[in-house]
């Protein structure tokens, strides 16, 4: 049985990207071989029908999304959200380029 999850992110500034994933948003970070790894917080995978074959998303959830936002704005990072089915999500880049989504975690989770 699997015990984890990866997900790679492409990035054309890794280290930055360590940083920001770090300092911002408070995961810990470490260099390895050439590589940067983000130990992630316990996660969900989410499977959704929709006409968007092949695409992956990256999203950090948390328990408040006005904070986050607060502090990505203090970083000199410009968010943007839109309103869904599922609440607000928020959009940004990560110094390297990669996109990734916050959503504030549902209740109970």
């Amino acid at each position: 049985m699997s015990e984890a999850a990866a997900v790679m992110i492409f990035s054309h500034d890794p280290n930055g990207d360590a940083a920001f994933l770090g300092d911002v948003l408070g995961l810990r970070c470490a260099a390895a071989g050439g590589w940067i790894l983000v130990t992630l917080p316990s996660g969900v995978l989410e499977e959704d029908s929709s006409d968007l074959d092949a695409l992956h998303q990256l999203f950090v959830t948390g328990p408040d999304i006005e904070g986050t936002m607060a502090a990505l704005r203090r970083a000199g990072v410009a968010p943007t959200v839109e309103t869904g089915s599922r609440g607000p999500t928020m959009s940004f880049a990560l110094p390297g380029g990669a996109m990734v989504r916050f959503r504030e975690r549902p209740r109970g989770f």
